[in-house]
């Protein structure tokens, strides 16, 4: 599951969940103003707010999202984020996806352990 979250100077919000990345991007294509670059070789994803109605509603699976140029500070370009989460309630048996961080480094939860074993 990837949390969608909007990030625009120093202020963030988790706005929705999906099940699968494809269909996160699939949902802020509808947005006015939603850019694809690649960088360096990394993909870089924002809304610019200028191309936002006073008041609009993005619809996905049925889903009513109310979006607003107010939302958001029209100067400068929104961060789309994605934040890898597991989901508790399906059995897996084995480490959750993601990192941790540990004193300053960023670590793979599946070599968490190995790491504080080696510290």
């Amino acid at each position: 599951m990837v949390i969608l979250e909007l990030y625009q100077n120093n202020y963030s919000k988790d706005l929705v969940v999906f099940e699968t990345l494809e269909e996160g991007k699939e949902f802020v294509a509808k947005i006015p103003g939603y850019t694809l670059e690649n960088e360096d070789g990394f993909e870089v994803e924002y809304v610019n707010p200028k191309h936002l109605s006073d008041y609009m509603e993005i619809i996905y699976k049925g889903n009513i999202v109310p979006f607003s140029k107010f939302m958001l500070n029209s100067e400068e370009n929104v961060d789309i984020i994605w934040k890898e989460i597991s989901n508790l309630s399906v059995k897996n048996d084995k480490v959750i996806q993601g990192y941790s961080k540990i004193d300053a480094y960023v670590v793979n939860n599946d070599e968490v352990k190995a790491y504080i074993e080696a510290r």
